[in-house]
């Protein structure tokens, strides 16, 4: 997995309480919203990482030649981006919030699912915690922060 050596790591990020705004507004909103986070968090992050949306409103970014403080940073900024977007429907201006799950490869790493398990649980204690946060996995203690 690490062919070329080096740190990685990869972010977990969901958007809050996403549901409520298809329910509230409609899919036509949501899918809005959807585009629009998507088109800035790629736009905030380099052109080696790659950003993809994985599923419903969860999005994954992997950061080769991250280590866990440079994702915690990307992570927070990326959090600040889409608490500041205003989303302009037609019939109103929309706001949302996002969580982030931060995890770095591990060298006893086999493959990226292990990064990515570790993030979705720092993404979760992240809303557990009061949403709109980064959370990040540490890895010395098995849990997430």
């Amino acid at each position: 997995m690490r062919r070329f050596g080096g740190a990685m790591s990869v972010l977990m990020l969901d958007l809050d309480k996403f549901k409520l705004i298809n329910d509230t507004h409609g899919h036509l909103a949501g899918d809005a919203v959807l585009k629009k986070v998507a088109a800035r968090c790629k736009a905030a992050v380099r052109e080696s990482d790659v950003f993809a949306r994985i599923g419903g409103e969860e999005f994954v970014a992997l950061l080769p030649g991250t280590d866990e403080v440079g994702a915690i940073v990307l992570a927070e900024k990326l959090r600040s981006i889409i608490e500041g977007l205003k989303i302009k429907t037609e019939a109103e201006t929309l706001r949302v919030t996002g969580s982030i799950g931060v995890a770095s490869v591990a060298p006893n790493d086999r493959s990226i699912s292990s990064a990515l398990n570790r993030a979705d649980r720092a993404l979760y204690a992240a809303k557990d915690a009061g949403r709109n946060r980064v959370g990040r996995f540490a890895v010395h203690s098995q849990e997430a922060k």
